[in-house]
């Protein structure tokens, strides 16, 4: 699988990401440190413990990691789920698209787990 055909797999802008990096090597360089971005799993602790002011400013970070890395479709799940979560707005809204993106997420590390095993990274 090419970086742009991984993109397209996740639902990412190949473009955007291509303008940022400036290169599919740095575009592979940032796949290996998001695998180890623990936002994610920073949301799922603070949504377990429903300490909901935690979930906001994981969630918040979450959305920058993932619109830096140009991960479209998870950044606009997690968008949603960040402003249901600011001011408490709508936790049950959150709690009902937390499994939502946590799956999305899920996949969308799977997917770059796959794209770098290809390539031993």
């Amino acid at each position: 699988m090419t970086v742009k055909e991984c993109y397209e797999k996740i639902g990412g802008n190949y473009n955007e990401a291509v303008g940022r990096f400036r290169s599919d090597s740095n575009i592979v360089k940032f796949f290996a440190l998001y695998m180890n971005d623990t936002s994610i799993d920073d949301m799922k602790t603070a949504f377990y413990a429903q300490d909901y002011e935690s979930a906001f400013r994981s969630t918040h970070t979450l959305k920058g990691v993932l619109r830096n890395m140009a991960f479209t479709d998870l950044a606009d799940l997690v968008t949603v789920i960040t402003e249901f979560l600011r001011g408490n707005s709508d936790i049950p809204a959150a709690i009902r698209m937390f499994p939502i993106v946590v799956a999305k997420a899920q996949a969308t590390k799977e997917t770059i787990a796959e794209f770098l095993a290809e390539r031993d990274v």
